[in-house]
């Protein structure tokens, strides 16, 4: 495996997108929380003076506030992937915003289709 010196990743909270009953019951501090891959080197201008990265959305996963059982802990991964299909893939955000936040280096095995490598790679080994 080659490290990428462009591709990075970055986990986001999105709790705050999520319906509040739904949060609720997973408990307090719960998070639900987004993984995106980018590429550092790739700027987007959605507007005259901001740079923007371009996010890949890769997979959400589930911090629950709160013991659950295994029942419900399925229910609620189903709900969230459910969801998954309504969650827009790739989208924009500023390089300011993303370069605050802990991000990570994408490890890709040789491959030509960088952002089909990305995905390949996140799905055999989630980070």
């Amino acid at each position: 495996m080659i490290t990428s010196k462009n591709f990075r990743y970055v986990k986001i909270d999105e709790t705050k997108y999520w319906d509040r009953d739904f949060v609720r019951e997973l408990g307090p501090k719960s998070k639900i929380i987004a993984t995106y891959a980018y590429d550092v080197n790739e700027h987007i201008y959605c507007t005259k003076d901001v740079p923007s990265y371009f996010l890949y959305y890769m997979g959400t996963e589930l911090v629950p506030g709160r013991n659950l059982t295994n029942s419900e802990l399925e229910e609620y991964k189903h709900l969230i992937l459910d969801n998954e299909i309504y969650n827009d893939h790739a989208h924009f955000s500023p390089c300011s915003y993303i370069d605050q936040l802990a991000t990570h280096p994408v490890k890709l095995r040789k491959h030509t289709d960088y952002i089909g490598a990305v995905i390949q790679e996140y799905q055999e080994n989630p980070w």
